[in-house]
């Protein structure tokens, strides 16, 4: 039998990107918000949702991509992004998206780009002069912490927070745990059981559970789901405070400022005038009301109050 070829992956090694950034949470946890404010800091190159950063540890975790394969696309993916975004490719200029780059270059820095950084070696040289930190935005990728330190060993995550309450309301607002919502080609990966959708983070047992739910009850157990298994592989990972920021939508809207303080010890990155600005436009935003779950089955009902005690709300 004629032996066949080895793939290999060079990797450049270049060093394009240096302890990047996840920010992630439970979606409608806060993590747009606190997104803008962090792309405002001194430093930052911002990236949102992209789609190729959730799936490739999606796609891994299904045995759909080795792992060796994985890791490397997920780096080469990363140092891809730093490239095209400091030679001012692909900038979103579209007023109103929270990706504008107005929110956070100015435009003069853009023309700069535009004139002097035009190969790979402009790049490495202007990084040396000018360190920037790459920070992407993608929630629900709790999961995937396993994958996702082995792959980028100087990876830092920023988790946010937020009552079950208010994320299970806004999620039905919304309608994204609906059949519908879920059936929406721009919605998220999803699971099909019985003709049914479920959300691609669930396992088979929560998924086969979650279609038989109402749309609150939907939301709360993806909450339940999630905050599990930050929890649980936190702990496991023996992920330490230079590694993981833990925040919460409670404090980044009820104190913004101190906010902004625990983010710049965390990134060793500073403020700017922006950061200053954008404060004034984070309003605090009452409490969830008390909320009931039980229409949850007694399993996830006793995690989920298990959970709200380990993320510091009292049930009920």
């Amino acid at each position: 039998m004629k032996r066949r070829s080895q793939l290999e992956f060079p990797e450049s090694g270049s060093g394009l990107v240096r302890r990047p950034v996840l920010i992630t949470g439970v979606m409608r946890s806060g993590t747009s918000v606190l997104a803008q404010l962090i792309g405002t800091m001194q430093g930052v190159e911002l990236f949102y949702e992209p789609w190729t950063f959730m799936m490739i540890p999606v796609f891994h975790d299904q045995g759909a991509i080795e792992t060796k394969a994985a890791g490397m696309n997920l780096r080469k993916f990363c140092e891809e992004t730093m490239l095209h975004s400091l030679m001012g490719r692909n900038l979103n200029s579209r007023p109103g998206d929270f990706s504008a780059y107005p929110n956070y270059l100015a435009a003069a820095e853009v023309k700069r780009r535009w004139r002097n950084v035009r190969s790979r070696e402009d790049v490495r040289r202007r990084l040396k002069s000018n360190p920037r930190t790459l920070v992407i935005k993608s929630s629900n990728l709790q999961p995937y912490y396993e994958f996702l330190f082995a792959s980028l060993p100087d990876l830092r995550i920023i988790h946010i927070q937020r009552h079950p309450g208010d994320v299970a309301a806004s999620t039905q607002r919304k309608g994204w745990y609906s059949e519908s919502g879920l059936s929406r080609p721009e919605s998220m990966p999803v699971r099909i059981l019985n003709k049914s959708r479920a959300p691609y983070f669930l396992d088979d047992t929560e998924a086969e559970r979650f279609i038989r739910y109402g749309n609150f009850e939907r939301g709360l157990l993806a909450w339940t789901s999630l905050m599990n298994k930050h929890i649980a592989l936190k702990k496991k990972l023996r992920l330490g405070r230079s590694q993981m920021l833990e925040l919460s939508y409670e404090e980044l809207t009820g104190d913004p400022a101190g906010t902004l303080k625990d983010l710049e010890h965390f990134l060793r990155l500073k403020r700017s005038p922006r950061s200053v600005k954008f404060l004034r436009k984070i309003k605090r935003k009452p409490g969830a009301a008390k909320i009931s779950a039980e229409r949850l089955i007694p399993a996830d009902r006793n995690k989920f109050h298990r959970l709200m005690h380990e993320a510091g709300y009292c049930c009920g």
